[in-house]
């Protein structure tokens, strides 16, 4: 995600009228007092532009940024929708209570605060037990499936991280949240590498489909090796879930990439799986990718 450049009007006017005129033309209000560059706000998807508003809120106010707000600065995907709100965390004494597009949450356990680029945010562990108890479940998969891979990629023990969410998470009690979001951090997955395949894994469960295999390792015909995102090999069925990333190379590049993905599910085909393939869009909507898979022999186990 690009990070927009921020302009606090306060400071513009230190540097006199006319600086403050000269940018008007190009520079666009996102907040009261804070501005940001016209054109690239207008290109910002909405992700960008709440990170942008959370930003601005934070270095008006002095305050301390939670929940989906501290998601966005920590860098976890949220998905089915974002609040226009930029919550923090009210004040000692003060409940929750929203206003002036931010809300301020009131936490029976205080969070502990981090620093994540010059921003005073929830610490990640604080901000991921909060989306899982505030959010649905496949959003908050996402979220825990982020974190865990992330602990992977770093040559860290992901099983230490999901530990300490269930401590974390445990301290709320019996508190409205907490079961779904125990049922979530069990239900997560380090080896899951993107949203797209961690909605699929919930779609999957939710429709009574049998679990797949994680990221496979195969030997293919003549040397190599493939990775693929699921399989089934009780059923004979691969599947891939394709957000395209790989893809956004060039022209020439995506050529390329094609041709060698065309290659390697031949390789994969030899060695007698069936290959499916999904979007992101088959994927969010749920039904498009269950009958995609059932279609492909996968039978329902409830």
């Amino acid at each position: 995600m690009t990070e927009l450049p921020l302009f606090f009007v306060r400071d513009l006017r230190a540097r006199g009228a006319s600086t403050v005129l000269a940018d008007a033309a190009h520079l666009e209000a996102i907040w009261r007092g804070v501005r940001a560059p016209a054109a690239a706000w207008e290109q910002a998807d909405e992700r960008t532009r709440q990170h942008a508003r959370a930003r601005a809120a934070v270095g008006l106010r002095h305050g301390v940024l939670v929940g989906e707000s501290a998601a966005l600065l920590h860098g976890i995907p949220l998905i089915d929708g974002l609040d226009s709100r930029v919550h923090v965390l009210a004040r000692a004494g003060v409940g929750s209570r929203s206003r002036d597009a931010v809300r301020e949450r009131a936490f029976a356990i205080a969070p502990e605060e981090v620093l994540v680029d010059g921003v005073v945010v929830s610490s990640i562990i604080d901000t991921v037990v909060d989306v899982t108890r505030c959010s649905g479940f496949r959003r908050g998969v996402v979220a825990v499936d982020h974190v865990l891979h992330g602990e992977a990629v770093a040559a860290r023990d992901p099983e230490v991280m999901r530990d300490r969410l269930t401590e974390r998470l445990s301290r709320f009690g019996s508190a409205r949240g907490v079961r779904k979001a125990r049922e979530v951090i069990a239900f997560a997955d380090a080896r899951a590498e993107s949203p797209l395949e961690s909605v699929s894994r919930v779609e999957m469960a939710v429709a009574g489909l049998p679990a797949p295999r994680l990221q496979h390792v195969w030997t293919l015909p003549g040397g190599g090796r493939a990775v693929t995102d699921f399989d089934w090999p009780e059923h004979g069925l691969v599947g891939e879930a394709d957000g395209r990333a790989k893809y956004s190379l060039g022209a020439s590049g995506v050529t390329e990439s094609i041709f060698r993905e065309k290659r390697r599910e031949n390789a994969l085909r030899l060695l007698g799986p069936r290959v499916v393939r999904w979007e992101w869009k088959d994927a969010i909507a749920g039904a498009p990718l269950i009958s995609l898979l059932l279609a492909a022999g996968l039978p329902r186990e409830r």
